[in-house]
């Protein structure tokens, strides 16, 4: 076993001490055992381990403490709370023990005991962390629960379930001997904290951490993005120059790892990934305290050693353990991987030709014995590697003799650009808030179940290609000095939701740069620089400020929507099929609202339709009576796109399949609750309907509200790129009545469309600009380097439709004339393909190209073979024709996940 790497740390003199705390006590809750957790952590050989093979320096007392002699003669329950002043009285002790440790620069590690006692240890660590070093700490907490009920959102009245409540002051006590003890120095803030793999959560802990902004990384994220990634996020929020203390609870893991404790909850972590949060915390050196809480040997016996392995090698880990032995040339992910193979598959591991054997720990097999399922008895693998830069510094040394193009988005146009561009010639960056390729047009079809989400993504990063890509806002532009500056988005709550308006609506001028500085000081803003810029940034969905639609419509413009789209849905018929629902509020729940009668709402509407009338009614039979369709539309008929005939042709079968299509109607508001109990709100479980209020019909209750109404341009595009600071070195005249050197004297603006907004380009996509404050129709410019594609560009003198068919071609063109270097060639022209809309039950439209008019049948397979042919990889290629045939033989899947 080697000893513990030589982490520097960054708060403690010196890293090998550590002062541990032996905490048996169990009061904060009603199940007896965890008090005698200690002193089974110790027994297992936990002290000598660290002394022997981490060759730590321990300072422990020896004794188990159990506070017997704190026992009040009398503890009534004060607000709720049980034990409130036996359990006030030892968290006081405890913190008095941290504390006195902390002072002195020592690692604190307190083995409890249940998560009350996290109210003394993080107490304990903010005073003398505030007295040594004058800094707060960040608490990094992992749990399955959030603990931070107050007394009076708590439902049980256990203090186990209150501590981050008392320590961060949103429940406060004046009584001493009732938590009053602790004070400012004792504090945290709620800024400062990070909760990991929660998935049992009060309704009263949901609204605090909504209301308070709190950092809270779910299973479900977890799932959704990886250990990895989200130990990046966290760690990005708390930021590199700040303490940690990472508090434990052993229930954050899954009871197939730890199954002896009292609180279980399953759909946890594995183990794997549970050291991986402590190795992670362990490589930043903030670690300043840990805590392992909530173990109980006293509830399975036989899981109880399995529980104690999987705490003992939780605390190794925090404390610099490491599997194997100098292997410092990889990184914290990789071990990742490398931890969850079985012991056959680790023997030998190879990266691309140059193959390094790395010798297992075996002395560590205890604590990993079991921690993933065996995938089977291979001799070795094979990493392929894969060039990914990773800083700045590294896209600069890649960049070789080529020119960089960065990409604004990873939509139609620029997903396009990037895969088509030659990478012998260009090192293209794609700068986008999501790392993935949204294929729209199959997105009603994941909403209901038709296809599963992953069929409709492409990912920007692949082995097959050399984009390199960053995840980020692009936050401003420097034409004179080629510079992008990028605002981190790795953890942005809005990927893959549609936009309805600015990230930083709301926020005042200097708010906004007190942010920017504070963004830029922590490493979330930074420049990036280019050679070749092109703005694909796309626009966000319109909703006109009609009261209510941002906050509770459901929009359908990425994966996250459809996902959002399909749960809400089969949530509303989970709800009107239980037997307490009144017949009314079903009609209600099952009635969906469509507002927009352009091609995303019709095709919604028909794919919903379909999923009713072919899943739906054979599941729920005694439902369908209930449900209703309804498309709203301001204009006098939907589909405006296609001639009047096949409108009309879609507008009788939407009647005839019983789809209500309502044309000038206006909607006016959209609100929460039902409109015949709108005064008792609280009556309405879980909120679940809303209330549409339309001008000509009054209100009405919906279970749903999709909002398809058109685009609004990017703010990015109003804020940024609005203005020409500093006239480039590449601004050349394309329009001039005078002497051209003027344009290097002439304030330049960049021209925009007065009706949409969007940024005019002349025939090569190239940005154009205009003097500011002249109205001189004769003079204008071009910025060589620097392209605007898709929605929120527009050639001047045309008005091609802002569809994905253009947005591909303009990228398909660019990428060709920059690969030949002839973009003086003739300029971009668009092809009409055709447009295509289904309708329902094998039904489609089609019009344009060269098939002329269509409807019917031979109109929906062109419409199916036209998306199967245009999805990117071959595994879509693949996914989407079997999805359908699956669906089609064995019905849609329903399930809620």
């Amino acid at each position: 076993m080697s000893a513990a790497p030589s982490i520097q740390p960054k708060f403690l003199p010196n890293r090998q001490d550590v002062g541990v705390v032996a905490v048996g006590f169990s009061g904060g809750q009603p199940k007896p055992g965890v008090d005698a957790a200690p002193m089974a952590l110790i027994e297992a050989g936990l002290i000598k381990e660290l002394e022997g093979d981490l060759d730590l320096k321990v300072a422990f007392d020896g004794q188990v403490h159990n506070y017997s002699e704190m026992l009040p003669s009398e503890d009534p329950d004060y607000r709720g709370m049980k034990r409130p002043k036996f359990v006030s009285a030892v968290t006081k002790e405890v913190s008095n023990q941290v504390y006195n440790y902390a002072k002195d620069g020592k690692l604190v590690l307190t083995l409890g005991g249940d998560h009350s006692i996290a109210m003394g240890t993080i107490s304990g660590t903010a005073k003398a962390m505030r007295e040594r070093l004058g800094r707060e700490i960040a608490v990094i907490w992992v749990d399955a629960h959030a603990d931070i009920n107050t007394p009076e959102t708590s439902d049980s009245g256990n203090i186990h379930g209150m501590p981050v409540s008392f320590l961060t002051g949103l429940a406060k006590e004046d009584r001493e001997d009732c938590f009053g003890w602790l004070k400012s120095e004792h504090m945290l803030s709620t800024k400062k904290l990070v909760y990991i793999g929660l998935r049992d959560i009060d309704r009263g802990e949901k609204k605090i951490l909504r209301e308070h902004g709190i950092k809270a990384f779910s299973m479900h994220d977890v799932d959704r993005h990886g250990i990895g990634k989200v130990m990046d996020m966290a760690l990005a929020w708390i930021g590199s120059d700040t303490p940690i203390h990472l508090s434990f609870d052993i229930d954050a893991l899954d009871p197939m790892w730890a199954p002896s404790t009292g609180t279980a909850v399953r759909g946890g972590l594995t183990l794997r990934e549970g050291d991986f949060i402590a190795e992670c915390v362990a490589e930043t050196g903030s670690l300043i305290a840990l805590d392992l809480v909530e173990v109980n040997p006293s509830l399975d016996e036989v899981g109880a050693s399995d529980t104690i392995r999987a705490g003992n090698s939780i605390i190794r880990c925090a404390l610099g353990d490491t599997l194997f032995i100098g292997i410092t040339m990889l990184s914290t992910t990789q071990l990742s991987r490398i931890h969850q193979l079985p012991s056959s598959v680790r023997q030998i591991i190879t990266r691309n030709s140059n193959c390094t054997t790395i010798p297992l720990n075996s002395t560590r097999q205890l604590s990993h014995a079991a921690t993933r399922p065996r995938l089977g008895a291979f001799a070795a693998v094979r990493v392929p590697q894969q060039q990914r830069s990773i800083t700045i510094k590294q896209l600069d040394t890649g960049r070789d003799d080529r020119e960089r193009v960065v990409i604004l988005g990873s939509g139609w146009a620029g997903f396009t650009v990037a895969r088509q561009l030659d990478a012998k010639k260009y090192q293209t960056v794609v700068v986008s808030p999501r790392s993935y390729f949204a294929f729209t047009p199959l997105l009603a079809s994941t909403a209901v179940g038709t296809l599963e989400f992953r069929t409709a993504l492409e990912p920007v990063r692949s082995r097959r290609t050399k984009v390199e890509f960053v995840q980020g806002w692009a936050d401003d532009v420097d034409f004179k000095n080629k510079t992008l500056t990028v605002e981190q988005a790795v953890d942005d709550p809005t990927q893959g939701l549609a936009l309805t308006q600015d990230r930083h609506a709301g926020e005042s001028q200097e708010e906004r740069a007190s942010h920017k500085q504070s963004d830029v000081e922590k490493g979330k803003t930074f420049d990036l620089t280019y050679d070749k810029l092109i703005v694909t940034v796309g626009c966000y969905s319109q909703t006109f400020g009609t009261p209510g639609v941002r906050e509770h419509a459901f929009f359908l413009k990425d994966v996250g929507d459809a996902r959002k789209i399909r749960n809400r849905l089969l949530a509303c018929f989970e709800a009107a099929a239980l037997p307490t629902t009144p017949e009314e509020m079903k009609k209600q729940l099952l009635n969906f609202a469509v507002v927009g009668g352009g091609p995303t709402g019709i095709e919604f509407s028909a794919e919903l339709h379909d999923l009713i009338n072919e899943d739906m009614a054979r599941i729920y039979p005694e439902l369908i009576k209930y449900h209703k369709i309804t498309v709203y539309d301001v204009a006098e008929k939907v589909l405006p796109m296609f001639d009047e005939k096949l409108a009309r042709y879609a507008m009788d079968k939407f009647n005839r399949e019983g789809i209500d299509i309502k044309t000038k109607h206006h909607v006016e508001e959209l609100s929460v609750g039902s409109p015949f109990e709108r005064s008792n709100l609280e009556s309405e479980k879980d909120f679940r309907l809303f209330t549409l209020k339309i001008k000509e019909e009054g209100e009405l209750g919906v279970g749903m509200c999709v909002w398809s109404t058109g685009l609004m341009q990017n703010p990015f595009v109003h804020q940024a790129l609005s203005n020409v600071r500093a006239v480039p070195d590449n601004l050349r005249l394309i329009e001039s009545a005078g002497d051209p050197s003027f344009a290097k004297d002439v304030a330049w603006k960049v021209k925009k469309d007065d009706r949409s907004g969007s940024i005019i380009t002349d025939d090569r996509l190239r940005l154009k600009v205009v003097p500011q404050g002249k109205n001189d129709k004769h003079v204008a410019a071009v910025i060589d380097d620097v392209f605007v594609l898709g929605d929120c560009g527009i050639i001047e003198g045309t008005r091609y439709p802002a569809t994905a068919q253009v947005a591909s071609q303009k990228g398909l063109w660019l990428a060709k004339r920059l690969n030949k270097r002839d973009l003086d060639k003739a300029g971009f022209k668009f092809k009409d393909l055709g447009t295509l809309a289904y309708i329902g039950n094998w039904d489609a439209l089609f019009q344009g190209g060269k098939w002329g008019r269509l409807q019917g049948y031979i109109a929906w397979a062109i419409w199916r073979g036209a998306y199967l042919t245009r999805t990117v990889s071959w595994r879509n290629k693949i996914l989407v024709p079997v999805y359908w045939a699956v669906n089609w033989l064995f019905g849609r899947d329903i399930s809620r996940f």
